[in-house]
């Protein structure tokens, strides 16, 4: 009976024993590893420091925009000659030169702008203003009770590429009358507009309009 008590009072203690020696060898394992691991790290981040400031970030690249190329327009005069004035001449930038297909399309385009802008003389195109709806002139009421005799009066206006008339100028007129029933009728004409190189242009016309008393 006392053998059997003594050993197993020897068993338990070898048990304790073993479980005291495993959370000690657990704990110290824990430790060793907790401790070296963070000087492992530390040391990686070193090494990541040393390096970046030994190899400076590369600066980002500037973007270089593209050049546009500038393209001469001459002017012509009343005669049709070139004006050879350097301030007389207009630049425009060649917008399509450095896209795709040479930028034909662009530079059409920017030819027929140019051609709205400019106002051609009458035989300076290939093709002059011709009306196609127009009215007569009225004598005006005011001027007839007034006798204001009438005459010939001259009149220089544009005749836009729309075909619509604008920029009226009138000279040498007898009154104010006859002034404001040029601009009234004139307003009403529609004309087939000017070409030149096959694009309808902007053309200054001349004519003389005729006022009689008797009329």
């Amino acid at each position: 009976m006392f053998l059997k008590l003594a050993w197993k009072v020897l068993w338990v203690a070898r048990v304790a024993v073993a479980v005291v020696i495993s959370v000690a060898l657990f704990t110290a394992v824990a430790m060793l590893h907790s401790k070296f691991g963070m000087k492992k790290e530390e040391k990686g981040a070193n090494a990541q420091q040393v390096f970046s400031a030994v190899i400076p970030p590369k600066p980002p690249e500037e973007k270089k925009a593209p050049q546009q190329r500038m393209r001469q327009v001459q002017q012509t005069n009343a005669e049709g000659k070139g004006q050879s004035d350097p301030m007389a001449m207009r630049f425009a930038p060649d917008l399509g030169l450095d896209g795709p297909g040479g930028g034909n399309g662009a530079n059409v385009q920017l030819g027929k702008q140019d051609l709205n802008a400019e106002v051609f003389e009458q035989g300076q195109t290939d093709e002059d203003a011709s009306p196609m709806t127009t009215s007569p002139f009225s004598f005006p009421e005011a001027a007839r009770d007034q006798h204001i005799e009438g005459g010939t009066i001259h009149v220089v206006f544009v005749v836009t590429h729309e075909g619509k008339v604008g920029d009226i100028q009138i000279s040498k007129s007898p009154s104010p009358l006859f002034d404001n029933e040029i601009k009234r009728v004139l307003a009403t004409w529609r004309f087939k507009p000017a070409k030149n190189k096959g694009i309808p242009v902007n053309q200054r016309v001349q004519k003389d309009v005729e006022f009689h008393l008797q009329q």
